[in-house]
């Protein structure tokens, strides 16, 4: 015969295995109709063609530069949806001169070519381009 507190132990075992019973059946209904969907790998963006020019053939300040770059968005399903970037113009030292921020959309499969007018006060030497962030989107979800 079972003491009252004995009783309670065998009750609260009773309503674990139930409960773990659930859980299992709610386990194997999850695995077998609701699988995850595969992740898709995304490309990176590809930068091609970066030139820069002087615009203004003068020896004095402001000197005036032509820069510009093509990204092209190699996923088709994928949007780069938000592609914040820096053009940058440095001397011989590496010192930055100047830079310009700014902002870009690219659908998928597409190519964009970047052109910005830029001037300083002293001669430039390279041009660098980088992109600090992209926010990516499946195209089918854009709608």
């Amino acid at each position: 015969m079972l003491t009252p507190f004995g009783r309670k132990i065998k009750q609260t075992n009773i309503v674990l295995s139930f409960l773990v019973f659930l859980l299992l059946i709610a386990a194997i209904f999850w695995f077998f109709y609701k699988k995850p969907e595969p992740l898709e790998e995304i490309e990176g963006l590809q930068i091609t063609d970066p030139q820069i020019q002087m615009k203004s053939k003068n020896s004095k300040p402001p000197f005036v530069y032509e820069v510009s770059v093509q990204i092209k968005n190699p996923n088709l399903r994928f949007i780069a949806k938000n592609v914040d970037y820096i053009l940058e113009i440095k001397n011989e030292k590496g010192e930055v001169l100047t830079q310009k921020k700014g902002k870009c959309e690219l659908e998928g499969n597409k190519e964009k070519k970047i052109q910005e007018e830029l001037s300083i006060e002293k001669p430039g030497k390279t041009f660098h381009f980088r992109i600090t962030n992209i926010n990516w989107q499946r195209a089918e979800e854009r709608q």
